[in-house]
């Protein structure tokens, strides 16, 4: 659907309106809403990029500023203010995504920080080759597994970081 010129400068204006942060192919991860919400209490706008339509109109309906976008596009960049973002967060572990949509973001901002989901070590491994803040899937699950083993013996002594860190095979 093509856009009327007015449309068009009314949407343009809203989104230079927002602080951006970005939240790209999202879905409806935990992690997502978090670290949205966590914003929010910051005073920070964010705007949210989707590919599933039931997605965005649940976020349409809660008061979310989100766009049916793909963020492999430099359209969707671009229409997003990616150049004005401080942030942008692939809160959906789609690592072949986020390796192609990260040198489209770095080319509009270079300074942007960029966080990025991985599920398995060979994935932690080519997001931080794109200079990627990676939160590790595996990894997370293992720490909070291990505090909580460590807490119910109540074991004060026992460093539940390190325990991950030697035992994981990636070596972080």
């Amino acid at each position: 659907m093509r856009l009327a010129p007015l449309q068009q400068a009314i949407i343009s204006n809203y989104l230079q309106s927002l602080t951006v942060t970005l939240f790209l192919q999202s879905g409806t991860t935990s992690g997502r809403r978090e670290l949205n919400e966590a914003l929010k209490r910051c005073g920070v706008a964010t705007l949210v990029l989707e590919l599933n339509s039931d997605t965005v109109r649940i976020l349409k309906q809660a008061g979310q500023p989100v766009l049916f976008a793909d963020a492999t596009h430099p359209e969707a960049l671009d229409l997003a203010g990616i150049a004005r973002a401080r942030l942008v967060a692939f809160t959906f572990p789609a690592v072949n995504a986020t390796c192609a949509a990260v040198p489209l973001v770095r080319e509009r901002n270079p300074g942007i920080f960029i966080f990025g989901r991985a599920k398995y070590p060979n994935e932690v491994t080519r997001l931080r080759q794109l200079d990627v803040q990676v939160i590790h899937d595996e990894r997370e699950s293992a720490l909070a597994m291990v505090r909580a083993a460590i807490s119910s013996y109540e074991r004060t002594d026992i460093d539940a970081e390190q325990v991950v860190r030697e035992t994981m095979d990636d070596g972080i």
